[in-house]
């Protein structure tokens, strides 16, 4: 299991048509150690009550080395996210749940 980070990132317009995703670029994937399809949580700032967790996708070819976050606009109401706002995403704790009980399974067979 690899060791990975928080990126701060700041809300912008979501795309069009997305339901249930956010994107990122890959440079930001490749911080907080996921890849498309997996999923992350977003928080607000210290004194937010603002988290939704949501799957992954590839950020517009535009959006790549900007430090931005496209929400899809389901789960901007769901989260109580704002544009502009200011947020961390990491990968879900649920999937760091699953890859160490997956790793302590493969322990005790070996």
């Amino acid at each position: 299991m690899s060791l990975v980070g928080r990126a701060k990132l700041i809300v912008a317009e979501p795309v069009k048509g997305d339901v249930g995703i956010a994107r990122i670029d890959k440079a930001t994937m490749q911080y907080i150690g996921v890849k498309p399809g997996d999923e992350i949580d977003i928080f607000g700032g210290i004194f937010s009550p603002a988290h939704v967790r949501v799957k992954v996708a590839e950020a517009l070819p535009e959006d790549e080395g900007k430090g931005i976050i496209r929400i899809a606009e389901d789960k901007m109401r769901e989260g109580g996210f704002k544009l502009g706002m200011k947020v961390t995403a990491d990968a879900s704790w649920m999937r760091t749940l699953k890859e160490s009980l997956s790793l302590k399974k493969k322990e005790k067979s070996t």
